[in-house]
């Protein structure tokens, strides 16, 4: 008996084996058998006569019928135990792997056959015919096969010795490749194993793309982010340990990865590592790491960043010039951001619309805005929808409902659709305004568009009900939007809550308050800010106080505003040295004071004719280049006689430009 007929025997004795078995003890135990299953020959002399008449039988068939086994569709019954019997199957395979083409013509209609039995070893025979003849093109379409019929187990098929060393190599980086297209994570790993185990190097090019797998999944499946990035680390030291050397894109991955993760020292510890391996850093490497400290806020770390990728020879691209232009917006910095809107221009970068759409949204200026629409328009670039919906915010704060209708009009004019904020927007301005009626149509509108009411819909028109005092109304659609299927949030209820605090009625506020706690809803620093804010400006601080107890006792850190609440509730019972002391102990905390802690202070000192207090206040406040407005100078000055109310002017002017005038020293 040929060693391919004992094969073939073996190949049925396991068609016995239950699942239950683990398929890499099939492989091991078949092995013996299999190992020269591929260099059976298809000689008439060695061949058994089944395969030579099968064969044979093929060839003539296509000689006489030349669209035969084109389509599954094609049907022979002369084939029919080739079909249903899979060790003559791989016989057959095996017979005609000198015509490759023929081979993967036949294999495709088999395996299309409703009676077909699909086999990790038949498909190891095609792959091997393929492969040998490099019909790689074909051999991925037989991969793909193998991955729909969950033919996973040819993995230890192949590193079992079933094919070729040099076969082998290529068909594990085949499989890499397509299970990384699949982003099958499980299975890339078992390949990856598989091959290093097997002294076998994969391709850099598949590393890469499995590490950006891992960072993928990462940002989509947050339960299991700590272990997937842990795991492309993992995957980083192997290659290292194995000689199969990371290139500059594997970096890029893994430090995009962990800086969206906000691991950024570690992302930042990989720029080193490229450094000391040769490597060039490019706007790649540093972009995501630049993105991370903006978003947290560090922008003097972001500058230094963009600062040493300009020194190690890295051109900044626009997405590097809009990552700092929103940093410095956030943070107020205007006149920067336009600075390095203007430096674009100047370094030959292209701003795009996301550049503009940036410095629009940060300006907050509504002429301003148009005027930048303009000018991107003048540079051949397009606004899109969220150009339009912060023109269209701008015109709803401003009060001009009708320029804000202007530009939806044209925003629809232009052919584009508007998203669910734009729609949000409009409705926000409606609010605004009063004109309920309209913004219930707006939603109409979303719904026409496919855009069915949610949480955030919800949330805004329960709001802006409750702004507008109609309470009643606010209530029918909370119950409206859990009849929706939608459940209420914290936004939903802090909304009613400060409704009713408006009101005066406290009471009710608790309740509710207490009826969002029921549900397990937590409060936010609003919330508890807007309680404190309540009691506090009646005279109830103690009240206030538990609630601020309360808040930081579930981790919740005040901000600048329940402080400002807290003194100046202190302020008006004239308790100040406790307002003091919680000036002081913001400013601990990191908090600054803003112009309305100061403010505050300052009136009440006026008040109690601690003048010198107050202009103590005042020269700090300019000290720390917080602007005061006319709140804080009407607090000076309103306890003062005419008389005395110009040369008090005066001196505050005098102030003001020794002021600047020290600042400028010091820059």
């Amino acid at each position: 008996m040929t060693p391919c007929v004992r094969a073939s025997k073996a190949l049925a004795a396991t068609t016995t084996i239950t699942a239950s078995n683990p398929f890499a003890l099939k492989v091991r135990l078949l092995f013996p058998l299999f190992s020269s299953f591929h260099d059976c020959p298809t000689s008439t002399s060695i061949a058994t006569i089944s395969e030579t008449h099968y064969r044979d039988l093929i060839f003539n068939t296509i000689k006489e019928k030349p669209l035969a086994f084109r389509n599954i569709q094609w049907v022979s019954d002369q084939f029919r135990a080739v079909i249903v019997d899979p060790d003559l199957f791989i016989r057959v395979l095996n017979s005609i792997r000198s015509r490759p083409r023929i081979a993967l013509r036949f294999f495709r209609w088999a395996e299309g056959q409703p009676d077909f039995q699909h086999s990790e070893f038949a498909f190891c025979v095609i792959l091997d015919i393929l492969v040998k003849n490099n019909l790689m093109r074909s051999a991925y379409w037989v991969v793909e096969r193998v991955i729909s019929v969950n033919m996973n187990g040819i993995v230890y098929v192949l590193v079992d010795g079933y094919v070729g060393p040099e076969v082998l190599i290529k068909l594990l980086d085949l499989l890499l490749w397509v299970y990384t297209k699949k982003s099958m994570i499980e299975q890339c790993l078992l390949v990856f194993n598989k091959m290093i185990r097997n002294g076998l190097l994969p391709d850099v090019k598949n590393c890469n793309r499995m590490l950006r797998i891992f960072r993928k999944r990462d940002l989509a499946i947050k339960a299991r982010e700590e272990g997937e990035v842990q795991q492309a680390l993992e995957l980083l030291s192997e290659m290292q340990r194995r000689g199969c050397f990371p290139n500059d894109v594997t970096y890029n991955v893994l430090i995009n990865g962990l800086s969206k993760k906000g691991e950024l020292e570690q992302a930042k510890g990989l720029i080193g590592e490229m450094l000391k391996s040769g490597l060039k850093v490019s706007a790649y490497t540093y972009n995501p790491l630049i993105c991370g400290y903006c978003k947290k806020g560090l922008l003097v770390e972001a500058l230094r960043l963009q600062e040493e990728m300009v020194n190690r020879g890295a051109k900044p691209t626009v997405a590097t010039y809009n990552t700092l232009m929103h940093g410095l917006c956030k943070l107020g910095r205007m006149a920067e951001a336009r600075q390095r809107f203007s430096d674009m221009f100047k370094k030959n970068v292209m701003p795009d619309v996301v550049s503009y759409n940036t410095l629009i949204y940060g300006l907050g200026d509504l002429d301003v805005a148009r005027q930048l629409k303009k000018e991107m328009i003048n540079h051949g670039i397009y606004a899109d929808v969220f150009t339009y919906t912060i023109l269209v915010n701008g015109s709803c704060k401003r009060g001009n409902l009708s320029m804000a209708k202007e530009f939806f009009d044209e925003m629809l004019q232009e052919g584009l659709e508007p998203d669910r904020f734009a729609y949000i927007t409009r409705i926000v301005g409606e609010l605004k305004l009063g004109d309920t009626s309209r913004a219930f149509s707006m939603q109409e509108e979303m719904l026409a568009r496919g855009f069915p009411p949610d949480l955030i819909t919800y949330n805004v028109f329960v709001k802006g009900l409750c702004k507008l005092g109609n309470l009643e109304e606010a209530n029918n659609l909370l119950q409206k939007m859990v009849r929706d299927g939608l459940v209420p949030n914290h936004v939903t209820y802090t909304s009613i809550i400060h409704a009713h605090l408006e009101d005066g009625h406290l009471t009710k506020a608790k309740e509710v308050f207490y009826e969002m706690l029921s549900k397990g809803l937590s409060p936010s620093v609003v919330t508890y800010t807007m309680l404190i804010h309540a009691h506090a400006g009646k005279g109830r601080l103690e009240l206030a106080f538990v609630y601020l107890l309360e808040m930081q006792e579930k981790g919740i850190s005040p901000n600048v505003i329940t402080y400002n609440v807290l003194i100046n509730g202190l302020c008006k019972v004239r308790r100040m040295d406790q307002a003091y002391k919680f000036f002081a102990e913001m400013e601990e905390k990191g908090i600054l004071p803003n112009k309305y802690t100061y403010t505050i202070l300052i009136n009440e000192n006026c008040n109690m004719g601690n003048w010198q207090e107050a202009l103590r206040l005042y020269v700090q406040m300019l000290d720390r280049k917080i602007q005061p407005d006319s709140y804080t100078h009407n607090a000076l000055l309103k306890q003062l006689d005419e008389d005395y109310r110009l040369q008090a002017v005066q001196y505050l002017e005098s102030l003001i430009l020794d002021s600047k005038d020290t600042s400028e020293l010091r820059t």
